[in-house]
């Protein structure tokens, strides 16, 4: 501050020019002075900016929910997506399998009053035709594998748990064709950029929360296990260390340690995991907890060790779909009887529960903290709408969302800080379920923060 208004750093009596001394007088009457002490103990803490905003369904009542016409044009079944900080990356289930980009930033309230920010509904969306006109990545690689399920040539595995993406919407990976293959496509050049051949057929594929490991599960029941190439992921903290993106086995430490392999590789090995077991029909992969969950064709759980050898195994088990939460159990759902179970990483069953009034029961997503898992099912005959979504708390057992829908939901997504879930029904509509109180507080603290931003020029 300016220097006279410091407790002793003007001495009135020393001034012996009388303009002066009034000058100096009403300089302190006028603008004050510094108090020389606020607080007599410290002040406490700013709280952090994660403690200050609650996950989304802390207040259940204050969730509201908007709708957002996804695609234009041609409307198309939506079979993958991927939330990123910026956009909603859709892959279609249908030839000719184009990605759609929805630019979407979460909390970063726009010009029309919603509480997220994203363009106009007519121009929402923007497909990648370089995927349609260059055949060499998701039209044709995809056409020699994904349509030959259409056929029946290769009725048991699912589109979803064949295609993968990664953290940025920008490569995908996808697994299930006649020659065995595993193929890396760049969404961005519209060609495949890494083939993975193998002897046995892939049936299944999921890349982990971080991106860095990519699990493929194969029909002789086991696992393989890459090492994605930092490079090719969108760090979100730089200042984290490399290390920090890999699960903690002592090959990969070794590998950090020795550099990068040389050449165009994108796709490390580092380990195939025997599961002793019927075939592979899907999975997922967790790094921090160190566990790869699968399901088999012969009705198993199967819970495998990353780092190590131990596994468990689980018989009669009746689902379609596995996945792992941060809290540190598995979740499994048996679409036919609308049931989830919940099972702890040594293969103990926890709970499990029935979801009532619903048909063909999916689940969609669990939150990133692990404890909220989205599902969607078909409404009964004689209904006014068709589906229904529900967020159940996987702690209480209790439904802290249902919204009715006029259409099927294909997938859903939750935001990385969780006060966001993203909807994505079949034709390419988007709904997103958020607390608009949360982006004001997330405004706000970025403004104290002195945040800059393109987002926030239609707040000023």
């Amino acid at each position: 501050f300016f220097y006279m208004t410091y407790e002793g750093q003007v001495d009135i009596d020393a001034i012996t020019d009388p303009t002066q001394q009034k000058a100096a007088l009403d300089q302190i009457a006028h603008f004050g002075q510094t108090p020389y002490q606020l607080f007599k103990q410290s002040h406490p803490s700013r709280m952090p900016l994660e403690e200050c905003v609650c996950p989304l369904f802390t207040t259940p009542s204050a969730v509201k929910s908007y709708e957002v016409d996804g695609q234009s044009g041609e409307r198309t079944s939506v079979g993958q997506m991927r939330l990123t900080s910026e956009s909603i990356v859709m892959v279609s289930s249908l030839y000719p399998y184009q990605v759609s980009v929805l630019d979407f930033k979460a909390n970063t309230p726009d010009s029309s009053g919603l509480p997220f920010s994203g363009r106009s509904k007519s121009k929402a969306f923007t497909a990648i035709t370089t995927l349609s006109q260059k055949l060499s990545a998701v039209t044709n690689l995809l056409d020699s594998g994904l349509s030959a399920w259409s056929s029946g040539l290769d009725s048991g595995l699912s589109f979803k748990d064949c295609v993968a993406m990664s953290e940025n919407g920008r490569h995908i990976f996808c697994c299930g064709y006649h020659d065995y293959t595993i193929r890396f496509c760049d969404t961005h050049a519209g060609k495949s950029i890494e083939v993975l051949r193998g002897t046995e057929q892939p049936t299944c594929l999921r890349l982990s929360q971080c991106g860095s490991v990519l699990a493929v599960g194969f029909r002789n029941s086991t696992v393989g296990v890459w090492v994605v190439q930092p490079s090719l992921r969108q760090a979100v903290d730089k200042d984290n260390n490399a290390d920090s993106f890999f699960f903690n086995t002592a090959a990969v430490t070794d590998w950090l340690l020795q550099g990068r392999p040389s050449g165009e590789q994108h796709l490390q090995f580092v380990n195939t995991l025997s599961l002793c077991c019927g075939a592979v029909k899907c999975l997922d992969v967790n790094t921090d907890l160190d566990t790869v969950a699968a399901l088999t064709f012969e009705r198993e759980l199967v819970l495998h060790s990353l780092a190590g050898a131990s596994f468990s195994k689980v018989d009669g088990v009746e689902a379609e779909n596995v996945q792992i939460s941060n809290d540190g159990f598995v979740v499994v759902c048996n679409p036919k009887e609308s049931k989830i179970s919940c099972f702890s990483l040594n293969g103990l069953l926890l709970r499990k529960f029935g979801v009532p009034d619903l048909t063909h029961l999916e689940p969609l997503a669990l939150s990133n903290r692990g404890r909220y898992l989205a599902v969607s099912g078909g409404l009964r005959p004689g209904a006014d709408k068709v589906c229904r979504l529900l967020v159940y708390d996987l702690v209480s057992i209790e439904v802290v969302l249902s919204h009715d829908l006029e259409t099927f939901v294909s997938s859903c997504a939750f935001s990385k800080d969780d006060t966001n879930l993203v909807a994505v029904m079949d034709a390419g509509e988007v709904m997103v379920f958020t607390d608009p109180a949360t982006s004001l507080k997330l405004v706000d603290q970025m403004l104290r923060l002195g945040w800059q931003e393109s987002g926030l020029e239609a707040l000023q």
